[in-house]
């Protein structure tokens, strides 16, 4: 493979990125936006979560009991994200917040209101879902970003000072990031977070046995291993959800749904002692 020239690893600050790979992370995408003193940045080769990670334990003084990153990262790349944040204000603040890197424990009401007949996920697993459940364009989404910023603890306040928005502004973005995910059919049924290991066929199957039981493997491992085909056969079903909005699923056990990355944010229960 091709090396990528230096210039494809920097990153202008105080403005929105179109969606691409590196920007996978929410802190880092939304930090960006931020007005700064530092005009470029320069993405690390490899995952940037390390780097956030160490300097928010950098500047509340103690690691967070709840990360789990390897703290083996280069030190030239880190000087450099730490002299971006540190000339960042809006972002440099944040991280001595007792809410920094702590999910909050609910979305906004109007948040909320737009998963419409979905369950609404905690904010720990918005912050925390795997990519593969949407696309890279939606997940990269400017208003899916700042939606999971919310769930990494960038209040709404927060979000208005690091974007240079109004308070509506932010949650109008927020909403629109909702709508964004819930428009994925894999999405979808993660949300519904139903346990297939005790759920009945799903009735609109056809087919025979072997086919139906490859459905039915895929729908246990995670929808991600399912082709577009195979969950629109249930996400436009109206039988699969009026089915649904009956109870006739049953629900994982498990509160936290399937496929989530830990280690990145704390739960609220950590609270000021994360």
């Amino acid at each position: 493979m091709r090396d990528k020239p230096p210039e494809y690893y920097q990153f202008t600050t105080g403005t929105t990125h179109s969606p691409r790979a590196h920007l996978l992370f929410p802190l880092f995408y939304t930090a960006l936006r931020a007005l700064s003193a530092v005009t470029f940045v320069e993405y690390p080769k490899g995952p940037v979560q390390p780097y956030i990670l160490k300097y928010g334990e950098e500047r509340r003084g103690a690691p967070y009991r709840w990360a789990q990153y390897n703290r083996r990262i280069n030190p030239h790349h880190y000087d450099g994200i730490k002299e971006w944040l540190d000339a960042t204000p809006a972002v440099h603040e944040w991280f001595y917040e007792p809410s920094s890197m702590l999910a909050p424990k609910k979305l906004p009401p109007i948040v909320a209101e737009a998963f419409g007949k979905l369950p609404v996920p905690h904010p720990y697993e918005l912050a925390s879902f795997k990519r593969g459940y949407i696309p890279l364009k939606t997940m990269c989404n400017p208003d899916v970003q700042l939606l999971r910023a919310y769930c990494f603890g960038m209040s709404v306040a927060r979000l208005k000072h690091v974007t240079g928005e109004t308070e509506p502004w932010v949650i109008r973005s927020m909403v629109e990031g909702v709508n964004l995910l819930c428009k994925e059919p894999c999405f979808q049924l993660w949300a519904v977070n139903i346990d297939w290991e005790k759920t009945p066929w799903p009735p609109q199957l056809e087919g025979g046995i072997l086919k139906r039981l490859k459905f039915r493997h895929k729908l246990v491992l995670a929808p991600q291993y399912m082709n577009k085909k195979e969950l629109l056969t249930l996400t436009e079903s109206p039988l699969f959800w009026k089915l649904f909005g009956e109870g006739v699923f049953s629900p994982r056990k498990n509160k936290l749904r399937k496929g989530l990355k830990l280690g990145l944010v704390g739960a609220p229960h950590f609270g000021e002692s994360a």
